[in-house]
């Protein structure tokens, strides 16, 4: 028995028609399932463990996720901030993964927030370099043939303050504040070591 060309037609547009639906059931549940994946993934704002050390973190402050929407959690320590801070205050630390003007760009950006009673406060620096003042101009050649070409980097200087841009390898908040405290005792060419300010 034969079928006609209309039924022919009809039963062609429900198997379409069924096809479609379970297509899109699929890549439904396929994007739903990733964005799961993507929440549960260390280093996420929601998964609330770091990408490295897997250390908890709390839940990400308003002020931190404005001025970085979307970043990676990279470090996350307490009380490692780099400034001098007052008895009974504390601290909070995080190094966040975000992009620069191009997407390619990464950049990364150490937030202090500082816990002052009820109050926070929160700074934001580049976590992956740092200026550094020489005692002379002629000290440049001495600085530079000293340092650990494995840990630093000079990659420029400051146009308007004569500071050198050191890039450094390690950038967890515990190694910042080593290194801004004792980059100058190590070498005796430094007159300063302070953090880069950086704002969105």
């Amino acid at each position: 028995m034969s079928i006609t060309k209309t039924e022919r037609r009809i039963a062609i547009g429900i198997g379409v028609t069924i096809g479609i639906i379970i297509s899109s059931l699929l890549v439904r549940y396929a994007l739903t399932h990733k964005e799961e994946s993507m929440k549960e993934r260390p280093g996420n704002y929601l998964s609330m463990r770091s990408a490295i050390g897997d250390r908890v973190f709390p839940p990400i402050p308003g002020e931190i996720e404005k001025n970085l929407p979307n970043g990676i959690v990279v470090h996350y320590d307490e009380n490692q901030s780099s400034q001098n801070l007052p008895e009974g205050v504390s601290s909070r630390n995080w190094v966040i993964e975000t992009h620069g003007a191009f997407r390619s760009e990464r950049l990364f950006i150490l937030v202090d927030e500082i816990l002052n009673y009820s109050e926070s406060s929160y700074s934001f620096y580049r976590a992956s370099e740092l200026y550094v003042k020489l005692k002379t101009d002629q000290d440049f050649d001495s600085f530079a043939n000293e340092i650990d070409k494995n840990q630093l980097r000079i990659i420029g200087q400051n146009d308007s303050t004569k500071e050198m841009i050191i890039q450094t390898k390690h950038f967890s908040p515990k190694k910042i504040k080593l290194l801004v405290s004792e980059l100058s005792l190590q070498h005796k060419e430094i007159l300063s070591v302070r953090l880069i300010p950086w704002s969105s």
